[in-house]
């Protein structure tokens, strides 16, 4: 999956602009998210919104841990809010669960 981004070296742009191409780049998608929602169907949004019990109890669990199990519970936190945004995320390395 790639994302499309802006570097604004110098300041090219102006504030407005970025902020006005945004609104207008995102509307179709809050569209179809407003859709989806209004049918009940789960969407990011949804899904992040309904994660931050779990985000918290992650994180929480990661702050009392060894720093072994410290990275594997703030992975597990991370991979939770990937998971709301339907994205999937490769490590370099593995950690125990």
């Amino acid at each position: 999956m790639t994302f499309d981004s802006i570097t604004n070296r110098g300041e090219y742009f102006s504030d407005h602009y970025l902020d006005t191409m945004l609104q207008a780049g995102l509307k179709k998608l809050r569209t179809r998210w407003d859709d989806a929602e209004g049918k009940g169907d789960a969407t990011p949004r949804t899904r992040l919104r309904g994660m931050s019990r779990a985000f918290g109890a992650e994180r929480a669990r990661a702050a009392v841990m060894g720093s072994m199990l410290y990275v594997a519970a703030i992975w597990s936190a991370q991979n939770s809010m990937l998971l709301a945004f339907s994205l999937s995320c490769s490590r370099v390395s593995s950690m125990p669960a």
